[in-house]
């Protein structure tokens, strides 16, 4: 997937953030210096360079910068995904017939490097959660920067008055949540599906579990006729229905959408043969380049990502 140079794709969640101990008051997303809340959990991380994650392949995803906004009424996280074992990007030039590519050149202490803003509302919504935009880069996804946030979060202690009367301690808790509000059969009037994966737990009786472990089982299946995109959930429900029937706990199917994005969409069980609805990504456009790479938050994209949804 390549970027564009002054647009991308914002994908709408809400996260709900409360004291681990009953009657903790939560922190709020801000606050002036020497307060509690959720940027001076971040920040004290930060400073402990402690405010990363490393993925299966060796690369690391980690905060770069921190930046309020009272404009936008925004909380803005600048994430960076580095990856020292990336190939280097190539560029080609054609002139007429004849092709030639060029290789970036790469010092040895560099990293091929991308950068994504996770934008959180500073005001709560009526049912208290905050309302957060996730740039929409590859391999950088709501689960990786989520959890540098909950570990910050974790480790964020603060003191509260118990129902007691009585000085306590606690640390604050963090669940998120996409807003569905895109169907398959809208999103197939731009695109098609792609394979269907299935997944259960492996039956293996030859492993001992002693020095093996036997992992879930996976099968994928090719679509090879094209489905009525109105009545899609039709067919594949029916296949969605055979395939617990055999054991089959997970029923995944994969979207091929416009621009070269993929989105995997999850049947779940009990709603085989209906539409499935899943969180869609919002184009925005912005006046200037827009880096691949960014250092500092960019604030006309913040401005541009919080009218999402609206």
């Amino acid at each position: 997937m390549f970027l564009e140079r002054r647009t991308r794709f914002i994908r709408h969640y809400r996260f709900n953030i409360y004291g681990r101990k009953k009657r903790a008051p939560a922190i709020p997303i801000v606050a002036p210096d020497g307060e509690y809340s959720v940027m001076a959990a971040i920040n004290a991380a930060y400073a402990r360079d402690e405010a990363f994650v490393h993925t299966a392949n060796g690369d690391i995803v980690e905060v770069v910068d921190v930046e309020p906004n009272t404009d936008a009424r925004a909380l803005t996280i600048l994430f960076h995904r580095a990856s020292p074992d990336a190939a280097d990007p190539d560029y080609r030039k054609k002139n007429g017939k004849i092709v030639t590519v060029r290789t970036a050149d790469r010092e040895d202490d560099e990293e091929q490097s991308v950068s994504c803003h996770l934008i959180i509302k500073t005001d709560k919504r009526s049912d208290g959660s905050y309302d957060v935009y996730l740039e929409e880069i590859p391999k950088i996804s709501m689960t990786l920067v989520q959890q540098i946030i909950a570990r910050a979060l974790n480790s964020y202690k603060y003191e509260f008055t118990d129902q007691k009367g009585k000085p306590d301690e606690t640390y604050t808790v963090l669940k998120s949540g996409g807003v569905k509000d895109e169907t398959v059969t809208n999103a197939l009037k731009g695109g098609y599906f792609g394979y269907i994966t299935l997944v259960r737990p492996a039956d293996a009786s030859f492993v001992d579990g002693t020095d093996f472990e036997a992992m879930n089982e996976r099968m994928r299946i090719r679509i090879k006729k094209d489905i009525d995109r109105e009545k899609w959930y039709q067919k594949i429900g029916k296949l969605a229905q055979g395939a617990r029937s055999k054991g089959w706990e997970d029923f995944l199917i994969d979207l091929n959408l416009e621009e070269g994005r993929k989105k995997t969409v999850k049947i779940e069980r009990g709603e085989e043969g209906k539409e499935v609805v899943f969180v869609r990504s919002e184009q925005i456009s912005v006046s200037k380049d827009l880096p691949v790479c960014s250092t500092k938050v960019r604030k006309d994209l913040v401005e541009e990502a919080v009218k999402v949804g609206q």
